[in-house]
């Protein structure tokens, strides 16, 4: 039986293009599999989530990413996933309905920039609470444990 020795994602916030090295290693030197996505903000902070194996570092406004936080969802648990929307909304998007009744965004939404002490302590991930085919699926803080209201 081949053991496992986990090595951890590593990347350069201020970096022009992304720097991920994320891999599961066993002692025969095979690479397990791994599926995420990346919390990304460009300078004007708009936030765009991107397939962890994607090399796009330009948001659709042009600006290049100057934030990166990945979110692990090998096991669908979304380890390590920031709640933007919770924690660093400076404006909401700004949406229209056009005249067939459909609603389009005119201006994205604009969060601020967190700092790495926010990314220690507002990082999250999930469990599932109940028992098979009666519960839900609960978000917690990574550092302190405590559940998300």
């Amino acid at each position: 039986m081949a053991r496992t020795i986990w090595t951890f994602g590593v990347y350069a916030r201020k970096s022009y293009r992304l720097q991920w090295l994320w891999g599961f290693h066993n002692y025969q030197g095979d690479i397990m599999s791994y599926e995420g996505h990346i919390q990304c903000l460009c300078s004007k902070g708009h936030l765009t989530e991107i397939d962890c194996r994607d090399k796009d570092t330009i948001c659709s406004c042009g600006e290049k990413f100057d934030f990166f936080n990945e979110v692990d969802d090998t096991n669908c648990e979304g380890n390590g996933k920031l709640h933007f929307d919770k924690h660093f909304l400076l404006s909401a998007a700004k949406m229209e309905v056009c005249n067939k009744g459909h609603q389009h965004e005119v201006e994205p939404a604009v969060y601020r920039h967190p700092t790495d002490e926010e990314v220690e302590n507002l990082s999250t991930y999930y469990e599932w609470k109940g028992n098979e085919g009666k519960g839900k699926f609960v978000y917690y803080y990574c550092k302190t444990r405590l559940p998300v209201k």
